[in-house]
């Protein structure tokens, strides 16, 4: 079952002038960061009742959001959206005939999740996320981008693709 939108990631080419537009909107930025990781930069709105806006910048070629940003331009790169059981529900699409492009079954507190192959849902990737949205401190706690990372190498029992 779905509980609701945990965050929304847009895909941007000038974070520096979206953070100065979306300012001038009135929003305020919790959390903005270089992610070396990933090779990008990221800046958050949370909101009060829950969920985030993820702005994020590649700040090197070759990775998701650079491609994004070639294949469709700036705007939604995926949506999360909260579930009440990940295993049930990724079981239940599979048979719809969706695949994951990764699952990710991480100890507690991090809460599993997994993507939908963009290919099947209109070009958006849709993340499904255990739980409803849990912003702690101004980002997310089901991963940060860092333990993302982690949880891709095989060490760390990914159960999805790199």
């Amino acid at each position: 079952m779905y509980l609701g939108i945990d965050h929304i990631v847009m895909a941007v080419r000038d974070l520096d002038k979206v953070v100065q537009t979306y300012r001038k909107l009135g929003f305020e930025f919790t959390n903005i960061r270089d992610v070396v990781s990933i090779g990008a930069r990221t800046a958050e709105i949370t909101f009060p009742g829950g969920g985030y806006i993820e702005f994020i910048m590649p700040t090197q070629p070759n990775n998701f959001i650079y491609h994004h940003l070639q294949k469709h331009g700036e705007g939604i790169a995926s949506m999360a959206l909260g579930i009440d059981d990940t295993r049930a529900t990724l079981q239940r699409l599979e048979q719809a005939g969706f695949r994951a492009k990764e699952t990710h079954f991480p100890p507690r507190p991090m809460r599993p999740w997994f993507v939908l192959d963009e290919s099947l849902t209109h070009g958006v990737a849709l993340e499904c996320v255990d739980g409803p949205c849990q912003v702690k401190g101004g980002y997310n706690s089901y991963t940060g981008w860092e333990d993302r990372q982690k949880l891709r190498n095989p060490q760390h029992g990914n159960q999805g693709k790199a």
